[in-house]
C-alpha cells in the first residue's frame, strides 16, 4: 500500500507483515517453484523435439536415462524442500508479527477490551485487535462484527465500526492476524462512553468489549 493510500496512524507494518497476504503470496511462489521443476525434470526425461515435428527422440542410452530419472526425482525433492522453506517463512512472519515494537504496544490481546479515545463528535480513532488461529487447519470466513455503539441513556452510534480487514478468507492455520476496528464518531454525537461486543464468525470463543469515549464537542460548553 502506497504512503498516500494508508489510513492515516495505520504503521506501514500492519500491511508489511499480515500474515494473511505473506502467506498467499509464497504459496503462489511455492506452487510456482513445484511446477516449474516438474516441467524441467519432464523435458529433460522426454529428450528433445526430433526435427520440429512434434515427435521426442529417445534418451541415448539406459545411462542417460538413469540419469535424467535422477534430475527429476532429485528435482522434484528440491520442489518439496522449497515448500518447506516457505512454511518456515509463514511461521516467522506470523511471529514477526507480534514481536514489532509499534504493533504490540498498538494491539490489544485476545481477550483485552479494545479501549478508544476520548474522541470528538467527527473524529476517527483507530486500534489493532488480533484473531489467533492455533489449530492445525485454515479458517474460512473468519469475519469480526459487531452490533451498533450504545450508552447508557440508551442512544446508539449506528454504523460507527467497521474492520479493516473485514474478512479472513481463510485464517491460515497456526497464524495470527491483526485486524484494525476504526470508529469514525458522527458529528452530532452526544459525549459519554459507548459500548458494544466484537464477534467473530467461525470463532466462538472471540468476544471482545470495544469501549468508545466520545468527548465534548469543540467550541461547546
Amino acid at each position: 500500500m502506497d504512503e498516500e493510500d494508508r489510513p492515516p496512524g495505520r504503521s506501514w507494518w500492519i500491511d508489511a507483515l499480515n500474515p494473511v497476504e505473506n502467506l498467499r503470496a509464497l504459496s503462489d511462489a511455492r506452487a510456482f517453484g513445484r511446477r516449474a521443476a516438474e516441467d524441467l525434470a519432464d523435458r529433460m526425461t522426454t529428450g528433445p523435439s526430433d526435427g520440429g515435428n512434434g515427435d521426442r527422440a529417445e534418451p541415448g542410452g539406459p545411462e542417460l536415462d538413469a540419469l535424467l530419472r535422477r534430475l527429476r526425482s532429485d528435482s522434484l525433492r528440491a520442489a518439496d524442500l522449497w515448500a518447506d522453506l516457505v512454511d518456515g517463512a509463514a511461521a516467522m512472519i506470523g511471529a514477526l508479527a507480534g514481536r514489532v515494537p509499534g504493533l504490540r504496544d498498538s494491539a490489544a490481546a485476545p481477550d483485552d477490551d479494545v479501549v478508544l479515545g476520548p474522541v470528538a463528535p467527527g473524529g476517527v480513532a483507530r486500534r489493532v485487535f488480533w484473531i489467533d488461529n492455533p489449530a492445525a487447519a485454515a479458517i474460512d470466513d473468519v469475519r469480526p462484527h459487531c452490533g451498533p455503539l450504545r450508552c447508557s441513556d440508551g442512544t446508539e452510534l449506528i454504523d460507527a465500526v467497521t474492520f479493516d480487514p473485514a474478512v479472513l478468507a481463510p485464517l491460515p492455520a497456526r497464524s495470527r492476524c491483526g485486524v484494525e476496528v476504526v470508529v469514525t464518531i458522527p458529528p452530532g454525537a452526544s459525549p459519554g462512553r459507548y459500548l458494544t461486543v466484537v464477534l467473530v464468525a467461525n470463532l466462538p470463543e472471540i468476544a471482545l468489549p470495544l469501549r468508545v469515549a466520545v468527548a465534548v464537542a469543540e467550541g461547546t460548553g
